[in-house]
């Protein structure tokens, strides 16, 4: 069974095969950025709208039926996410890289500037 989405940039569907006669929008959501190598960042999501009823699925448990089509939209992640480049998820990586250090070298004295400055 398929689904047929395309995102709002693009003129033409794509077609998205699964086993079932339905689908969840979070498995959806995974097989399209899967399909589509929209890289490992996890700083979206996806916007899931029924192409004719214009319905939003905001829910990851929901059903899709098989044959539907479905517009993409990305849009950027809201709330409390915790983004990569924060202040104490950087200062942490620096301690790690300082600690697996072999040489105890250049790699000690850079991990020293950057949780100074």
């Amino acid at each position: 069974m398929s689904i047929h989405y395309k995102f709002t940039s693009n003129l033409d569907y794509d077609t998205l095969t699964f086993d079932g006669l339905h689908i969840s929008v979070g498995d959806l959501k995974k097989s399209i950025i899967h399909q589509k190598k929209l890289g490992k960042s996890a700083d979206f999501d996806l916007k899931i709208t029924n192409a004719q009823t214009k319905e939003v699925y905001t829910e990851d448990d929901t059903l899709i039926p098989r044959n539907t089509s479905v517009m993409v939209a990305r849009v950027p992640l809201s709330g409390n996410v915790r983004k990569p480049w924060e202040r104490n998820e950087s200062m942490s990586h620096l301690h790690r890289m300082n600690e697996d250090s072999q040489d105890g070298g250049s790699h000690n004295r850079l991990a020293k500037v950057f949780v100074l400055h």
